[in-house]
């Protein structure tokens, strides 16, 4: 997920790592992880990752930069959202892949340094149902927060936080929500159940814990190559 040249810190229960490459376990075919790629990473990373020659923010932060920060103070709330349906440029339903396919692998068995995420009842089957081609993910958004206030280069590996499922890459920070408000999406739908949020102070503060792990000194080499290795 990193492009060539560049590199993130990357932190999981505490332990933070400097890595330039994926993290990888062999736990699926390779048919799968090709699907993970073509219907979601691939796109992800093209539109919200940095390379190592570009000069300006990758192309979703600035959309959603533009978008959602005029909307938010002029509002003048602590929270601000927009739902996919308005911005027709963005793949939302490749974005929505990408972090669904990282909350499920989060919930597997076999990871090597990393304990995995327990989800509730049910919920990893109906991830699972969704990745191979069924409908979203019935009852759940996934709201993505951009860091609009504090740069961060780093990716938080999948944990709970406030009683939810998250994880952090780059300058985006995914949560998987309970949302009752929410109906059953199919996946022919154009929009997917996304809510892309401005929140000044859940960003800031996402930032400060990933701050606070590197300055605790919790640090370990760069990752080593391992024999079995899916790829965050």
């Amino acid at each position: 997920m990193t492009a060539p040249g560049t590199s993130l810190m990357m932190s999981t229960e505490g332990t933070v790592f400097k890595t330039d490459r994926q993290i990888t376990q062999y736990l699926l075919c390779h048919g799968c992880e090709q699907k993970f790629s073509k219907n979601g990473e691939d796109y992800f990373a093209d539109v919200a990752m940095p390379s190592a020659e570009q000069t300006t923010p990758p192309l979703l932060f600035r959309i959603l930069r533009v978008t959602l920060i005029p909307s938010w103070n002029r509002m003048g709330a602590p929270r601000f959202s927009f739902g996919s349906g308005l911005y027709p440029e963005v793949n939302s339903h490749a974005v929505y892949y990408y972090a669904i396919s990282l909350f499920w692998r989060a919930g597997l068995d076999g990871w090597h340094g990393y304990t995995k995420l327990e989800h509730k009842a049910g919920l990893m089957e109906l991830m699972q149902k969704f990745l191979l081609g069924g409908d979203y993910v019935p009852g759940h958004v996934v709201r993505i927060l951009p860091s609009f206030w504090r740069q961060k280069h780093g990716f938080v590996l999948p944990y709970r936080r406030k009683d939810m499922p998250f994880f952090s890459m780059y300058m985006y920070d995914f949560y998987l929500e309970e949302c009752s408000r929410f109906p059953r999406f199919g996946s022919s739908l154009l929009n997917a159940p996304i809510l892309y949020t401005a929140d000044s102070f859940e960003s800031v503060a996402t930032h400060a814990e990933m701050i606070a792990a590197i300055k605790a000194g919790r640090r370990t080499k760069a990752l080593q190559a391992v024999d079995k290795l899916i790829s965050w």
